[in-house]
């Protein structure tokens, strides 16, 4: 009798099993439109200069003009899926709002590892900016003797 009730609870068990693994929900799956409806919609919001410089903490103007020095010395490149505008405005949303890959994989509607790997090619291309327009610290300069430092 309990080999019996072994059998039938483990027929119940694969049962369930399967019914769950076929009746899931599968939770929000998005489209490849969708998603691209969304990041045009988040782009044409910056064309605003006052929502520009809430989103990105730079106006319109500052922000096309860092989009083209990281294009042009930079070497930041446009793909077949993502803008050079897109990158960079993924990167600045971040770094103005501190911001976690998960955040920005909804506003954007990209996956984890898009955010990720975007955010860092548009750092690379920053720091290669960094060596042409941020002056390096004159450190033979001594203030010991200045009374106000």
């Amino acid at each position: 009798m309990e080999f019996v009730m072994l059998v039938i609870g483990f027929i119940h068990v694969v049962v369930a099993a399967c019914y769950g693994k076929n009746h899931r929900s599968k939770g929000l799956t998005w489209n490849n439109y969708d998603r691209s409806q969304i990041r045009a919609t988040w782009m044409n919001t910056l064309k605003i200069d006052r929502i520009c410089r809430e989103q990105l903490r730079l106006d319109i103007r500052r922000f096309e003009k860092l989009c083209h020095l990281l294009e042009t010395k930079g070497g930041l490149v446009t793909t077949k899926h993502v803008t050079v505008k897109e990158v960079v405005a993924l990167f600045l949303h971040t770094l103005a709002h501190d911001l976690k890959n998960r955040t920005i994989q909804a506003v954007f509607a990209r996956s984890g590892e898009t955010v990720s790997r975007q955010f860092h090619i548009v750092l690379g291309s920053v720091l290669k900016l960094g060596k042409d327009y941020i002056r390096k610290v004159d450190h033979a300069t001594s203030y010991v003797h200045d009374n106000q430092w």
